[in-house]
């Protein structure tokens, strides 16, 4: 599927990076004033992970997590998002998909 154009800046790097015990996720969007990190692992909140962005525009989060797969979207400026950089997804219940991560 297409996505369609906008005048925003699309998003860049943001694949997880994970590392015992956990992972580090990464969006780079420096035009958003707000961004949170969803998941299975905290029950989908949408305020308990808040990115903070860095001089260079990319937001980040280190998130503790023991071995397994887990499920997650950004919530950039109150909008649900799939991870841009990472191709593993799973459906979500919405009709959407979730980005995953395998922490091992």
């Amino acid at each position: 599927m297409a996505r369609a154009k906008s005048g925003a800046k699309e998003p860049k790097e943001s694949k997880p990076r994970t590392k015992a015990p956990g992972a580090e996720f990464r969006l780079e969007m420096p035009e958003a004033t707000a961004v949170f990190l969803a998941g299975d692992f905290n029950q989908w909140g949408t305020e308990e992970v808040k990115m903070k962005m860095d001089k260079k525009g990319v937001w980040q989060a280190k998130v503790k997590l023991v071995p397994g797969t887990y499920q997650y979207k950004f919530v950039v400026d109150g909008k649900w998002i799939e991870d841009p950089s990472n191709t593993h997804t799973l459906a979500d219940p919405f009709g959407g998909r979730n980005s995953v991560v395998v922490v091992e």
